[in-house]
């Protein structure tokens, strides 16, 4: 993986494996060349013991100097193979601390995936032991009831405190008047309400902050994180996103919304 990513380390064998054969094939060419240096000086068919001796002399002199040479290439044949096996044994390395280091991730990733559907489940169970006061809806049909029932009924119950007379009922300000009516709703179901937007709050929080989603690429990273945040957001149904729509807007929801923003 790591000689994928970068090419340096196959282009340095590849050059000492052409260096070890054209150097192993130089040397045997210099001992080789000797021998027929000597053929072509000495050509009679039966050399004498005067010749041997000749022979010898021309061995410690012209031969001996091609040989020395590719002595000398020999040994830097094996200075390159050693070259060649310490950058094996480098790059193996490298893959070895690659592998650790996936293996790291993985096991990062799977904690912080644990931890994310541990949030998650304590979420369900938040929802599940809702109860509306009159006891007539149970868990999550609670948000219909609240915000059909309870936050409509506020809106129109504050519009109608806002008209005078005969007027047209028009709210200057329509958003402060949203922020209004909904700050009304929430003070009579907080001990609902907070614990649950507070629980949800953490959850897109620890997604938003997880180190081990980080990546090079922010497109990544934030398509990364939103896939997680999507899961949380396909447990959350019409009603619930209007009531966290509406939290956003007030002061409720100050460090929410930029979250409820940005997934």
């Amino acid at each position: 993986m790591e000689t994928e990513q970068n090419p340096k380390p196959r282009k340095t064998e590849f050059i000492l494996k052409w260096g070890i054969l054209i150097s192993t094939i130089a040397a045997f060419a210099f001992v080789i060349a000797g021998f027929v240096a000597w053929h072509w000086v000495h050509q009679e068919d039966k050399p004498s013991l005067n010749d041997w001796g000749n022979y010898g002399s021309y061995l410690q002199g012209t031969v001996a100097s091609l040989w020395s040479l590719a002595g000398t290439l020999l040994i830097f044949v094996a200075f390159l193979a050693q070259k060649q096996q310490l950058l094996r044994q480098e790059t193996e390395l490298k893959n070895q601390e690659k592998q650790f280091e996936l293996q790291q991730q993985s096991i990062k990733l799977q904690n912080f995936e644990n931890s994310f559907f541990q949030l998650l489940n304590q979420q369900s169970q938040i929802v599940a032991a809702m109860q509306t006061l009159s006891g007539n809806r149970e868990g999550r049909n609670c948000f219909k009831g609240w915000f059909e029932d309870k936050l409509k009924y506020t809106f129109g119950n504050e519009w109608r405190k806002s008209a005078t007379g005969m007027q047209q009922r028009i709210v200057p300000d329509e958003k402060q008047y949203a922020i209004k009516c909904y700050e009304i709703f929430y003070k009579d179901y907080q001990h609902y309400l907070g614990h649950y937007f507070r629980n949800l709050y953490h959850i897109i929080k620890f997604v938003n902050e997880a180190e081990v989603l980080k990546a090079d690429d922010e497109r990544v990273e934030y398509k990364t994180r939103r896939r997680y945040a999507s899961l949380v957001r396909a447990q959350l149904s019409v009603y619930e996103l209007c009531l966290i729509f509406y939290n956003g807007l007030s002061s409720e929801g100050v460090k929410f919304k930029p979250l409820i923003e940005k997934f």
